[in-house]
């Protein structure tokens, strides 16, 4: 969860070239929540995670 949030609203994940490839709208679920990586190729993609306050940006490796 995002430091200090109150609730993840969004989830994103884009590729090196800031394409959008997956965009979750998280307001309804649960705590843990799992991205869907199946069919993503092998790589570096950015992870974005929205809440009221916040955004956290990381870099994720696909394998």
């Amino acid at each position: 969860m995002v430091a200090g949030a109150t609730k993840l609203q969004t989830v994103a994940l884009f590729d090196l070239n800031g394409k959008k490839i997956i965009s979750l709208n998280t307001k309804n679920s649960p705590q843990n929540l799992a991205i869907p990586t199946q069919g993503l190729a092998k790589g570096v993609y950015i992870l974005e995670l929205t809440s009221e306050k916040n955004k956290l940006i990381k870099k994720v490796v696909v394998n």
